[in-house]
């Protein structure tokens, strides 16, 4: 059999279609897709019907009381905060397992590939910004 037959059977999912079904619904979000994962949780691409924009949104499946309290506490007093370092937090919501939090989507590189690959996807090292220069937004 060539790469190209097939043993009569159905088709294997594809990685798209796997990823796509992996992913959690969540009350007046699309979520579009994943961005990334880490130690205390995962970020999705979605698009935020009640602001009209896309964010990104951030799930805390695994928090515990007093975690989630002091989480609260720091969004709270976040979510006055405006600063061009600092991502827009928008709101925080739970489906009754996960906690989520929306928050402004900045468009970037990684860290990862921002790290090794340097500012502007050069050598590292290759261009430090002049004064007044900006720094390319992470993702």
């Amino acid at each position: 059999m060539n790469e190209f037959e097939t043993t009569g059977g159905p088709w294997p999912p594809s990685p798209l279609a796997e990823t796509l079904s992996h992913l959690p619904a969540v009350a007046g979000y699309e979520i579009r897709g994943e961005l990334g994962r880490g130690g205390m949780g995962v970020v999705y691409r979605a698009f935020s019907a009640k602001l009209n924009r896309t964010v990104a949104l951030k799930a805390l499946p695994r928090i515990d009381p007093i975690a989630l309290q002091r989480f609260k506490q720091e969004s709270r007093a976040l979510a006055g905060v405006n600063h061009p370092n600092l991502v827009t937090l928008y709101e925080l919501i739970s489906d009754g397992e996960t906690w989520f939090f929306s928050m402004e989507l900045i468009e970037g590189v990684g860290f990862l590939q921002y790290v090794r690959l340097g500012i502007g996807g050069g050598e590292p090292g290759a261009h430090a910004p002049a004064a007044g220069e900006t720094l390319s937004p992470l993702r």
